[in-house]
């Protein structure tokens, strides 16, 4: 087992098992890692890929999945089939290698024969100069890095063909301001779990510009679970997870029930196409009423999208309440008095204005960096530590 990784030098049919960890992470928390996990061998032939959700931070809560070269490879032929893929593609890869999504493009390549071109740094000039350069064809990205090309309002360049979005839902307006610049995007569910891809738009969806279906693909049976949760089978599943908290170290899960993963998203299947409600971390009870929290984010960034100023980095969360079992509140990236924070305040005011008074945010707090994950996701947990919000 091994956390040295070197993508172009994948050997995909050999027993090598590797823990992919983030280049940042401290060298004692990754051999705490690499050490715990090497304890479930003889695991051959696999990948150990962090959760979104899992915390590298003092040791604390891990919750690694370890999926098969072979459930990777699966998914990687299942999405080149439906991207037409072929060895005339040219990848522009800017994703973290060390997430499923950016060691999916690898894979993806590996077998389809195209040409992989990664971008170390995020940057919207530099990946539309590198599209540009390598007359790249495909590309993958999360809803953070469309918001970013929107935002900079930079055209999409001729030669691509597609480009899947994952890692998170991507707002309809958001969608259609990259569509009307000419990026070919296909929005995507996905997970961890599955080894990337479950559900994509499909190509035919460019012809049009209004927000597609999501088609499942060929690699993977998705069902409604007793609980409206979405259940998933298929030659992708991950084999299991190590986790390992404080108090009780590591330990194996395997989380399916025969063939099936139940998942923590609530969706629905009609007719080979998947619609996604959100997941159970996103509904709360605020004072007996059910909130969903994807609906208040979309709220946010419908104001935020009025506002011409560039805004701070603004984010709300639900803060436990003794009473009323959660509440709203919102953090912002500014020193509190400056003009960013002014700006701040006036989107929360706006905000306010739009949503039931027990949906309103409580409180703004003033932050230096909101702290997101690789792909740009709101390491809550880590936010609400850093703003000593968790015994609330």
């Amino acid at each position: 087992m091994s956390t040295l990784f070197e993508p172009r030098k994948i050997q995909w049919d050999n027993p090598d098992t590797y823990v992919l960890t983030n280049p940042k992470t401290p060298t004692s928390e990754s051999d705490h890692i690499k050490n715990g996990l090497t304890q479930f061998a003889p695991l051959v032939a696999h990948f150990w890929i962090a959760t979104s959700g899992s915390t590298q931070t003092n040791n604390a809560h891990l919750k690694w999945v370890a999926l098969a070269k072979s459930a990777i490879l699966a998914s990687a032929q299942a999405v080149n089939t439906h991207l037409e893929s072929t060895n005339k593609d040219i990848w522009i890869h800017p994703l973290p290698d060390f997430h499923v999504g950016g060691l999916g493009i690898w894979a993806r390549a590996h077998l389809s024969g195209a040409q992989v071109f990664p971008l170390e740094t995020w940057n919207t000039v530099e990946f539309c100069k590198l599209i540009e350069k390598e007359s790249g064809t495909l590309s993958a990205i999360v809803p953070a890095q469309v918001y970013d090309l929107v935002q900079e309002k930079l055209p999409a360049p001729k030669s691509l063909r597609a480009v899947v979005v994952g890692g998170g839902a991507l707002d309809n307006d958001l969608y259609l301001r990259a569509r009307e610049l000419g990026w070919p995007i296909l929005p995507s569910f996905g997970l961890t779990e599955c080894a990337s891809q479950v559900a994509t738009a499909e190509l035919s969806s460019l012809q049009k510009l209004t927000p597609p279906q999501l088609k499942v693909l060929s690699h993977v049976h998705v069902k409604v679970s007793d609980t409206g949760r979405l259940a998933l089978a298929g030659n992708s599943l991950l084999t299991g997870y190590g986790l390992f908290k404080p108090e009780s170290g590591w330990k194996w899960e395997d989380p399916k029930m025969g063939e099936w993963f139940t998942s923590e998203d609530f969706g629905k299947v009609t007719n080979g196409y998947l619609e996604i409600f959100g997941r159970t971390s996103d509904f709360i009870k605020i004072g007996g009423e059910s909130v969903d929290l994807t609906r208040l984010e979309r709220v946010l960034k419908h104001e935020q999208q009025s506002i011409t100023h560039r805004l701070p980095d603004f984010v709300i969360f639900a803060v436990p309440d003794a009473r009323l079992g959660h509440t709203i509140h919102a953090a912002a990236a500014a020193e509190p008095g400056s003009e960013n924070a002014k700006w701040a305040q006036t989107l929360a005011e706006r905000y306010n204005v739009q949503v039931m008074p027990y949906e309103r945010i409580r409180d703004l707090h003033f932050i230096e960096q909101i702290p997101r994950s690789p792909l740009g996701k709101v390491m809550r947990a880590d936010l609400l530590g850093r703003l000593n919000l968790v015994s609330q």
